[in-house]
């Protein structure tokens, strides 16, 4: 994957395959930039998603998944491909920033064939496998809201699953239907408490700066005055001077029915597709928005595609899955819940889509097992395994470069970091019970174990079945 600019001579080179970056002189000379794995890797995610704003959410929950990191972290990687770059803050002519919010990969892109190639067999860059008959789900949802049917469907999983790559499989393959709109919003994590309709915000700000600006901006006047006073800088001068000051405290319930009549009357010019990522962060607020935008009988070409993780929202009891159990009950909305990937799915992303050979599919056994399934474990696992120079890549794909019972069955450093987090977050009794079953073994006996553990048999087997 190549990209430049029109008015340099110099192009640079991205190689996905064996993860490192090239530049190009005007004499046809290659020369190698020394960047560092996580540098290579915020790079290699902003060029993946051109053109487009690209959180500092979306990139740390990307790229360093279910780990706490400060978002001054992007800004060091930031600085340091700039410098690679040779591009500049104040002029740029590869990454954009947008202060506060994130970046946007400007340059221009070129492809060659052997690039394509690289990304077909590197199953760590996003291809897709074993989703398919979610996707057809979706088409199919899609479809219904076209003709006025509004749709709504929550995927959830845990962390590195693959729901965000579920939903962007699918949104690519819209590309073409040119009256499709597609608006995105992303919660976050609010240590202080997350502002009231955070993702809802951030989509209709992405609206006001796309194509459809004009259109929304009329929506808003006509049907969401109270959204203006929230988004004012996209609101013109003259419309500015009749706001109030600050919208009154009582007036969630008139927001959210006005953010319905909103998003209706967008769906109503053209089909909508509304995506809201990680649910599990979002604000009361807006779920109340989401409830009763999924609850209204009219009709509206309108598809909401939301995403959580479910674990997540149970541990701090947010009532976003009691919102969904309701929705699904009465049929306002169907649910997608991603399991680990199978062998055979697995084995598709080491060997590049091409049909598994057993050898293949006993590698691919080997990496699920050490994965569970989850392919952004599976590319941790194969980054680490690649690093230590036990995996290479080949022709067929990837594959080991000794026995695999002689490999190194090591977790590495940044699944040790995500598996601990999950464990800190787990009540006292969950931690207990783990603690006692790692001593155990993969399988046990409650009645043998619950003593040494110190808690009652029964209290011990109904912790294990949860």
């Amino acid at each position: 994957m190549g990209f430049s600019t029109v008015t340099d001579v110099t192009s640079f080179r991205i190689d996905l395959a064996n993860l490192c970056f090239w530049r190009s002189s005007p004499a046809g000379a290659d020369q190698r930039v020394d960047l560092t794995p996580k540098t290579f890797d915020v790079l290699r995610y902003l060029v993946e998603h051109p053109g487009r704003l690209v959180t500092h959410d979306e990139l740390l929950d990307a790229l360093w998944p279910g780990i706490h990191v400060q978002p001054e972290v992007l800004k060091t990687h930031i600085l340091a491909i700039r410098h690679a770059l040779g591009d500049k803050a104040s002029s740029p002519r590869y990454i954009e920033t947008q202060r506060g919010r994130g970046y946007r990969f400007i340059g221009a892109m070129g492809h060659s064939p052997a690039a394509n190639k690289n990304r077909e067999v590197a199953p760590e860059l996003g291809l897709f496998a074993g989703r398919d008959e979610l996707l057809a789900d979706l088409a199919i949802r899609l479809t219904q809201a076209r003709a006025g049917d509004r749709q709504a469907v929550f995927v959830s999983g845990e962390a590195g699953i693959g729901k965000t790559t579920l939903v962007k499989q699918f949104l690519s393959t819209t590309v073409w239907e040119s009256d499709l709109a597609v608006v995105e919003g992303y919660c976050i994590e609010g240590f202080a408490g997350a502002e009231p309709y955070y993702p809802v915000l951030e989509a209709l700000r992405d609206m006001c700066k796309g194509d459809e600006r004009t259109a929304v901006a009329r929506a808003l006047s006509e049907f969401a005055p109270s959204w203006q006073a929230q988004i004012p800088e996209h609101v013109s001068l003259e419309q500015r001077s009749k706001l109030p000051d600050q919208v009154a405290a009582d007036a969630r319930s008139r927001m959210v029915r006005e953010a319905c009549g909103l998003f209706e009357a967008l769906a109503a010019e053209r089909p909508l597709v509304l995506v809201l990522e990680d649910l599990h962060w979002a604000d009361f607020a807006t779920i109340d928005f989401i409830s009763a935008l999924c609850r209204r009988r009219s009709s509206a070409q309108l598809l909401l595609i939301g995403t959580y993780r479910s674990e997540e929202a149970e541990t701090v009891e947010h009532p976003l899955q009691q919102m969904i159990r309701d929705l699904a009950l009465r049929r306002n909305c169907s649910e997608m819940e991603l399991a680990p990937l199978s062998e055979e799915a697995t084995a598709l992303l080491l060997d590049g889509g091409r049909d598994p050979t057993e050898n293949s599919l006993e590698f691919a056994r080997f990496i699920r097992k050490h994965s569970g399934g989850n392919p952004l474990f599976m590319r941790e696992t194969l980054e680490f395994l690649v690093q230590r120079g036990d995996v290479a890549r080949t022709e067929r794909g990837w594959r080991p470069l000794a026995p695999l019972m002689k490999l190194v069955s090591e977790i590495p450093p940044t699944l040790q970091k995500a598996i601990a987090i999950r464990i800190e977050s787990m009540g006292a009794d969950r931690q207990q019970v783990l603690e006692a079953a790692s001593v155990a073994g993969l399988t046990f006996d409650p009645t043998t174990v619950s003593r040494p553990a110190g808690m009652d048999e029964q209290a011990f087997e109904a912790v294990c079945e949860e």
